[in-house]
Protein backbone atom coordinates (compact mmCIF):
# COMPACT_ATOMS: atom_id res chain seq x y z
CA UNK A 1 0.00 0.00 0.00
CA UNK A 2 1.33 3.45 -0.97
CA UNK A 3 1.35 6.15 1.67
CA UNK A 4 2.00 9.32 -0.34
CA UNK A 5 -1.59 9.55 -1.51
CA UNK A 6 -1.28 13.16 -2.70
CA UNK A 7 1.30 12.18 -5.36
CA UNK A 8 0.63 10.47 -8.71
CA UNK A 9 1.07 6.72 -8.98
CA UNK A 10 3.74 5.13 -11.14
CA UNK A 11 2.78 2.05 -13.13
CA UNK A 12 5.84 0.10 -11.90
CA UNK A 13 8.03 1.98 -9.43
CA UNK A 14 10.16 -1.03 -8.58
CA UNK A 15 11.11 -1.61 -12.20
CA UNK A 16 11.76 2.09 -12.74
CA UNK A 17 14.14 2.21 -9.78
CA UNK A 18 16.02 -0.83 -11.09
CA UNK A 19 16.32 0.66 -14.55
CA UNK A 20 17.69 3.93 -13.19
CA UNK A 21 21.03 2.18 -12.71
CA UNK A 22 21.23 1.60 -16.48
CA UNK A 23 21.35 5.31 -17.21
CA UNK A 24 24.93 6.03 -18.21
CA UNK A 25 25.40 9.66 -17.14
CA UNK A 26 25.27 10.22 -13.33
CA UNK A 27 23.57 13.63 -13.67
CA UNK A 28 20.85 12.07 -15.79
CA UNK A 29 20.38 9.40 -13.13
CA UNK A 30 19.85 12.11 -10.52
CA UNK A 31 17.26 13.83 -12.70
CA UNK A 32 15.51 10.50 -13.25
CA UNK A 33 15.51 9.68 -9.53
CA UNK A 34 14.12 13.12 -8.80
CA UNK A 35 11.30 12.45 -11.25
CA UNK A 36 10.63 9.07 -9.60
CA UNK A 37 10.57 10.70 -6.17
CA UNK A 38 7.57 12.73 -7.30
CA UNK A 39 5.42 9.58 -7.30
CA UNK A 40 3.81 7.49 -4.58
CA UNK A 41 6.47 5.40 -2.86
CA UNK A 42 6.37 2.82 -0.12
CA UNK A 43 9.00 2.44 2.59
CA UNK A 44 11.22 0.04 0.62
CA UNK A 45 11.07 2.08 -2.57
CA UNK A 46 12.00 5.23 -0.66
CA UNK A 47 15.02 3.47 0.84
CA UNK A 48 16.09 2.13 -2.56
CA UNK A 49 15.96 5.56 -4.17
CA UNK A 50 17.92 6.99 -1.26
CA UNK A 51 20.59 4.29 -1.46
CA UNK A 52 20.98 4.89 -5.18
CA UNK A 53 21.16 8.64 -4.65
CA UNK A 54 23.78 8.38 -1.89
CA UNK A 55 25.85 6.03 -4.03
CA UNK A 56 25.78 8.46 -6.95
CA UNK A 57 26.85 11.38 -4.77
CA UNK A 58 29.65 9.32 -3.19
CA UNK A 59 31.01 7.97 -6.49
CA UNK A 60 30.47 11.05 -8.63
CA UNK A 61 31.10 14.25 -6.69
CA UNK A 62 30.11 16.37 -9.67
CA UNK A 63 26.42 15.43 -9.29
CA UNK A 64 26.24 17.45 -6.06
CA UNK A 65 26.32 20.55 -8.24
CA UNK A 66 23.03 19.50 -9.83
CA UNK A 67 20.90 20.78 -6.94
CA UNK A 68 21.16 23.19 -3.97
CA UNK A 69 22.44 21.51 -0.82
CA UNK A 70 21.10 21.77 2.72
CA UNK A 71 22.83 20.51 5.85
CA UNK A 72 20.38 19.34 8.51
CA UNK A 73 21.40 18.62 12.08
CA UNK A 74 18.95 16.58 14.15
CA UNK A 75 19.13 16.69 17.95
CA UNK A 76 16.72 14.17 19.40
CA UNK A 77 15.72 12.55 22.67
CA UNK A 78 14.56 9.42 20.82
CA UNK A 79 15.61 7.25 17.90
CA UNK A 80 15.28 9.08 14.57
CA UNK A 81 17.80 7.31 12.32
CA UNK A 82 14.98 5.56 10.46
CA UNK A 83 13.75 8.90 9.09
CA UNK A 84 16.86 9.82 7.13
CA UNK A 85 15.96 8.16 3.84
CA UNK A 86 12.47 9.66 3.79
CA UNK A 87 13.83 13.14 4.52
CA UNK A 88 16.44 12.91 1.78
CA UNK A 89 13.97 11.63 -0.81
CA UNK A 90 11.41 14.28 0.15
CA UNK A 91 14.15 16.88 -0.30
CA UNK A 92 15.05 15.42 -3.69
CA UNK A 93 11.40 15.75 -4.66
CA UNK A 94 11.72 19.48 -4.00
CA UNK A 95 15.01 19.85 -5.82
CA UNK A 96 17.41 19.64 -2.86
CA UNK A 97 20.24 17.48 -1.66
CA UNK A 98 20.10 17.14 2.14
CA UNK A 99 23.04 15.97 4.22
CA UNK A 100 22.05 14.85 7.72
CA UNK A 101 23.89 14.70 11.01
CA UNK A 102 22.20 13.04 14.00
CA UNK A 103 23.64 13.74 17.45
CA UNK A 104 24.17 10.79 19.83
CA UNK A 105 20.97 9.49 21.41
CA UNK A 106 19.50 11.88 23.97
CA UNK A 107 22.56 14.16 24.03
CA UNK A 108 21.04 17.21 22.40
CA UNK A 109 22.14 19.56 25.16
CA UNK A 110 25.70 18.24 25.23
CA UNK A 111 25.96 18.52 21.45
CA UNK A 112 25.16 22.24 21.53
CA UNK A 113 26.98 23.15 24.73
CA UNK A 114 30.25 21.48 23.69
CA UNK A 115 31.93 23.52 20.92
CA UNK A 116 34.12 20.52 20.09
CA UNK A 117 31.14 18.25 19.33
CA UNK A 118 30.63 16.88 15.84
CA UNK A 119 27.66 19.10 15.03
CA UNK A 120 30.01 22.10 15.06
CA UNK A 121 32.25 20.30 12.58
CA UNK A 122 29.20 19.42 10.48
CA UNK A 123 28.20 23.11 10.19
CA UNK A 124 24.45 22.67 9.65
CA UNK A 125 22.20 25.17 7.90
CA UNK A 126 19.22 24.01 9.97
CA UNK A 127 19.02 22.30 13.37
CA UNK A 128 15.89 20.35 14.27
CA UNK A 129 15.16 19.66 17.95
CA UNK A 130 13.10 16.47 18.22
CA UNK A 131 12.10 16.11 21.86
CA UNK A 132 9.52 13.70 23.24
CA UNK A 133 7.00 14.49 25.98
CA UNK A 134 9.23 13.20 28.76
CA UNK A 135 11.60 16.12 28.13
CA UNK A 136 9.00 18.55 29.49
CA UNK A 137 9.75 17.10 32.90
CA UNK A 138 7.29 19.20 34.94
CA UNK A 139 5.58 17.45 37.85
CA UNK A 140 3.62 19.99 39.81
CA UNK A 141 1.05 19.43 42.57
CA UNK A 142 -2.42 19.12 41.05
CA UNK A 143 -3.55 22.01 43.22
CA UNK A 144 -0.96 24.34 41.63
CA UNK A 145 -2.40 27.57 40.30
CA UNK A 146 -2.36 28.77 36.71
CA UNK A 147 0.33 31.28 37.66
CA UNK A 148 2.54 28.60 39.20
CA UNK A 149 2.20 26.42 36.12
CA UNK A 150 2.83 29.37 33.82
CA UNK A 151 6.03 30.20 35.70
CA UNK A 152 7.30 26.61 35.54
CA UNK A 153 6.46 26.32 31.83
CA UNK A 154 8.21 29.60 31.04
CA UNK A 155 11.31 28.41 32.88
CA UNK A 156 11.43 25.15 30.93
CA UNK A 157 10.86 26.79 27.53
CA UNK A 158 13.49 29.37 28.43
CA UNK A 159 16.03 26.53 28.63
CA UNK A 160 15.15 25.48 25.08
CA UNK A 161 15.20 29.07 23.89
CA UNK A 162 18.78 29.30 25.12
CA UNK A 163 19.58 26.31 22.90
CA UNK A 164 17.95 28.11 19.95
CA UNK A 165 20.22 31.05 20.71
CA UNK A 166 23.27 28.79 20.55
CA UNK A 167 22.07 27.36 17.23
CA UNK A 168 21.65 30.86 15.86
CA UNK A 169 24.77 32.56 17.21
CA UNK A 170 27.32 29.73 17.51
CA UNK A 171 26.30 27.52 14.59
CA UNK A 172 24.85 30.23 12.37
CA UNK A 173 21.91 27.91 11.67
CA UNK A 174 18.13 28.12 11.77
CA UNK A 175 16.55 26.35 14.79
CA UNK A 176 13.39 24.28 14.35
CA UNK A 177 11.67 22.93 17.47
CA UNK A 178 9.16 20.09 17.42
CA UNK A 179 5.92 20.65 19.34
CA UNK A 180 4.66 18.00 21.77
CA UNK A 181 1.77 15.67 21.01
CA UNK A 182 -1.10 15.86 23.48
CA UNK A 183 -1.79 12.50 25.15
CA UNK A 184 -5.03 10.67 24.39
CA UNK A 185 -5.50 9.82 28.07
CA UNK A 186 -6.91 12.49 30.35
CA UNK A 187 -6.41 12.46 34.11
CA UNK A 188 -9.85 13.95 34.78
CA UNK A 189 -11.45 13.64 31.36
CA UNK A 190 -12.92 16.91 30.11
CA UNK A 191 -12.14 18.50 33.48
CA UNK A 192 -8.45 18.50 32.50
CA UNK A 193 -9.06 21.78 30.71
CA UNK A 194 -9.81 23.41 34.07
CA UNK A 195 -6.89 21.80 35.92
CA UNK A 196 -3.70 23.71 35.09
CA UNK A 197 -1.23 21.22 36.58
CA UNK A 198 -2.52 18.01 34.98
CA UNK A 199 -0.21 16.56 32.28
CA UNK A 200 -2.39 17.40 29.28
CA UNK A 201 -2.84 21.02 30.39
CA UNK A 202 0.87 21.46 31.04
CA UNK A 203 1.69 20.08 27.60
CA UNK A 204 -0.72 22.42 25.85
CA UNK A 205 0.69 25.37 27.78
CA UNK A 206 4.20 24.33 26.75
CA UNK A 207 3.14 24.27 23.09
CA UNK A 208 1.55 27.71 23.42
CA UNK A 209 4.70 29.10 25.03
CA UNK A 210 6.84 27.51 22.30
CA UNK A 211 4.78 29.28 19.64
CA UNK A 212 5.13 32.63 21.37
CA UNK A 213 8.87 32.26 21.93
CA UNK A 214 9.50 30.98 18.39
CA UNK A 215 7.77 34.00 16.91
CA UNK A 216 9.88 36.30 19.09
CA UNK A 217 13.14 34.45 18.41
CA UNK A 218 12.45 33.95 14.68
CA UNK A 219 12.78 30.21 15.17
CA UNK A 220 10.62 27.70 13.29
CA UNK A 221 8.29 25.04 14.67
CA UNK A 222 7.64 21.52 13.46
CA UNK A 223 4.02 21.29 14.61
CA UNK A 224 3.74 17.58 15.32
CA UNK A 225 0.76 18.19 17.59
CA UNK A 226 -1.20 19.67 14.69
CA UNK A 227 -0.22 16.70 12.53
CA UNK A 228 -1.39 14.24 15.19
CA UNK A 229 -4.67 16.14 15.44
CA UNK A 230 -5.13 15.93 11.67
CA UNK A 231 -4.93 12.12 11.70
CA UNK A 232 -6.63 11.83 15.10
CA UNK A 233 -4.93 11.52 18.47
CA UNK A 234 -6.54 8.13 19.04
CA UNK A 235 -5.18 6.78 15.77
CA UNK A 236 -1.78 8.36 16.34
CA UNK A 237 -1.44 6.74 19.77
CA UNK A 238 -3.17 3.44 19.04
CA UNK A 239 -1.01 0.82 20.84
CA UNK A 240 -2.24 -1.94 18.53
CA UNK A 241 -0.51 -0.26 15.58
CA UNK A 242 2.98 -0.23 17.05
CA UNK A 243 5.23 -1.95 19.53
CA UNK A 244 7.53 0.94 20.33
CA UNK A 245 7.15 4.69 20.12
CA UNK A 246 9.70 4.85 17.31
CA UNK A 247 7.57 2.51 15.21
CA UNK A 248 4.55 4.64 15.94
CA UNK A 249 6.49 7.61 14.63
CA UNK A 250 7.61 5.58 11.61
CA UNK A 251 4.03 4.74 10.71
CA UNK A 252 3.41 8.39 9.88
CA UNK A 253 6.91 9.32 8.74
CA UNK A 254 5.69 9.99 5.19
CA UNK A 255 3.66 12.88 6.60
CA UNK A 256 6.70 14.29 8.39
CA UNK A 257 8.66 14.45 5.18
CA UNK A 258 5.90 15.95 3.07
CA UNK A 259 4.36 19.37 2.77
CA UNK A 260 2.11 18.81 5.79
CA UNK A 261 4.90 19.01 8.31
CA UNK A 262 8.68 18.77 8.07
CA UNK A 263 8.61 19.33 4.34
CA UNK A 264 6.48 22.41 4.83
CA UNK A 265 8.79 23.92 7.44
CA UNK A 266 12.17 22.74 6.26
CA UNK A 267 11.85 22.28 2.53
CA UNK A 268 9.24 24.82 1.47
CA UNK A 269 10.17 27.95 -0.42
CA UNK A 270 9.44 30.24 2.53
CA UNK A 271 11.95 28.50 4.77
CA UNK A 272 14.51 28.10 2.02
CA UNK A 273 14.37 31.78 1.19
CA UNK A 274 15.67 32.46 4.70
CA UNK A 275 18.22 29.64 4.54
CA UNK A 276 19.72 30.74 1.24
CA UNK A 277 19.49 34.52 1.75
Amino acid sequence: MHSLYWLPQHSDSRKAIRESAKIEHPSEQVRYLRWLSGHQLDFNQTNRIDRRLQSLRADHSEVSAELPQLRLGILASSTVEHLQSAIRVAALRRGLFVDIYIAPYGQYRQALLDPTSQIYQFKPDVVLLVLDNSEIGLQLPLEASWQEVETAVAKRVNEWEQLWQIVTTQLGAIPIHQTFVAPVERLFGQYDALTPACPSSILRQVNTELRLRAAHHHALLLDVDALAASVGYQTWSDPTLCIMQSRQFLRYKHLFTESKCLGYLLLSGDCLSSVWS
